[in-house]
């Protein structure tokens, strides 16, 4: 009597366990969880949205066609419990792309059906692959026009800032200033001690005081502070000598002539532009108007 109630038990415990077992991977399959970690803070779950689900679809089904691929007899070992597990998980797949957030990025939904008939067969293998190329377009079509969606989000309620409350946007563009500044340590180097790291509140107060002060302090230079040579740039340093007032004298027509003479007769005189071939030939006027200036 007692065998038999102990048999009724253990019976019992592995029905219960098969049922939590078949409710469990049932959750699993309708919905798929991800886990995000957040700095200290414990692990927490969240529902995957449309968009992860069809993107996880894809790269199933892209594992699927590898190991196909890589392994001719991976299909063999396999038995008729798997090959229906697939066949729900296409007919799933296939409602991936029904929503209409996906209309405008598809021309043809039945170029997206994954066949169900001659599971694994080269042919279906072949058109497997192509609907996996066009799910990893779509998905990437559509990721990118979430991104631009975001973008044009943001840059419409930095308008509505800007027209709408000036002083918010300010206060957002503008680098905010600090109007305390928290020292708590200080390195102080000096001839006799060396170099140390102050913690006396007193003394990185005084440290602090010293160091700003001398960097923050108007400016102010005076002439007095100049040393000889730059006090002394612009005093002149004599009078003209004999060789150089004659500088200062009229140029005459003979010593332009001559200049003439020297001269490349490819170049000009200054930027004007006209070549000294040219003036060599103009008038005496001319010559007199260009030797004096």
């Amino acid at each position: 009597m007692d065998n038999d109630g102990e048999k009724i038990r253990c019976k019992f415990n592995e029905l219960w366990n098969n049922i939590m077992s078949a409710i469990s991977i049932a959750v699993n399959i309708e919905l798929p969880m991800k886990t995000v970690k957040y700095p200290g803070s414990r692990n927490i779950r969240h529902k995957l949205s449309f968009v992860d689900k069809t993107m996880r679809h894809t790269t199933k089904l892209g594992s699927l066609m590898r190991k196909i691929s890589k392994d001719q007899g991976f299909i063999d070992n396999k038995d008729d419990k798997w090959i229906n597990f697939w066949i729900n998980r296409i007919n799933k797949y296939n409602k991936d792309y029904n929503r209409k957030e996906y209309d405008k990025f598809i021309d043809n939904h039945k170029e997206l059906t994954i066949p169900t008939h001659d599971l694994f067969s080269d042919t279906w293998i072949k058109n497997a692959k192509e609907v996996f190329k066009k799910r990893i377009k779509i998905d990437k079509n559509y990721l990118q026009a979430q991104r631009l969606r975001k973008i044009q989000d943001s840059i419409e309620n930095r308008c509505n800032i800007i027209h709408s409350d000036i002083p918010k946007w300010l206060h957002s563009t503008q680098d905010n200033v600090k109007e305390h500044i928290i020292i708590d340590r200080s390195v102080i180097s000096n001839k006799n001690e060396g170099i140390r790291l102050a913690l006396d509140p007193n003394t990185i107060r005084t440290h602090a005081k010293d160091t700003f002060a001398g960097i923050l302090r108007k400016r102010n230079t005076k002439s007095i502070e100049q040393d000889v040579f730059w006090s002394n740039i612009y005093r002149l340093k004599g009078e003209f000598t004999e060789c150089m007032a004659n500088l200062i004298d009229e140029i005459t027509i003979g010593e332009w002539h001559q200049t003439l003479e020297l001269v490349n007769t490819n170049s000009a005189p200054g930027p004007s532009g006209i070549g000294y071939a040219i003036t060599g030939r103009s008038g005496m006027i001319c010559m007199k108007f260009i030797a004096h200036k």
